[in-house]
């Protein structure tokens, strides 16, 4: 027995449609399993109000595992020397460079990271209690060179260091905090 297009069409639809019925409803609970287990926060450990406290304190050092320069893989900043050390109304910072300067820069700087010590150029601190994080603002300027820095820390002693410059390409950074008491 031969069935027509039409017949042979509508007699497959109909018998296949549990399963496209079935597998659509497996979909829609894998998808929504996947969704709801994604929501941990990177702040979700850890005190925050010894963060809070940490900051007022004004004394603490960030030292960076990672660099992600803008346009290249992550570089593992492990075993280089690298550092912020905030104390109070000032800063020292150290950060190795990966990426394009465009204008500026000498001969004689033979230094080639961000180095910057001096005070906290207009110094914003912005406490998120929501989000669980603060991120604190500064600028330093150095040979002509213009540098933004933004800085938000983690209750569970992470940092993330964003610096923008107006001789170089944006890098931003991956580490840890910890007070100047525990060195």
């Amino acid at each position: 027995m031969m069935l027509k297009f039409s017949n042979m069409h509508n007699f497959l639809f109909y018998k296949f449609i549990p399963y496209r019925f079935y597998s659509a409803i497996y979909l829609f609970i894998l998808f929504s399993i996947v969704a709801c287990g994604g929501n941990k926060n990177i702040s979700d450990e850890g005190d925050f109000s010894e963060l809070k406290e940490l900051v007022e304190s004004g004394d603490f050092e960030i030292q960076n595992d990672w660099a992600f320069p803008n346009n290249s893989n992550n570089i593992n900043l492990i075993g280089n020397p690298n550092h912020l050390i905030f104390k109070n109304d000032s800063v020292d910072i150290f950060l190795p460079y990966f990426g394009v300067r465009h204008a500026g820069g000498n001969y004689a700087d033979t230094e080639g990271g961000i180095v910057y010590s001096g005070p906290l150029n207009d110094l914003e601190k912005d406490v998120n209690e929501t989000k669980g994080i603060i991120l604190i603002k500064f600028r330093g300027m150095r040979n002509g060179e213009i540098m933004n820095f933004d800085v938000t820390l983690y209750p569970n002693k992470k940092a993330r260091t964003r610096v923008v410059s107006t001789q170089r390409t944006p890098i931003s950074y991956e580490g840890k905090y910890r007070s100047s008491e525990d060195l």
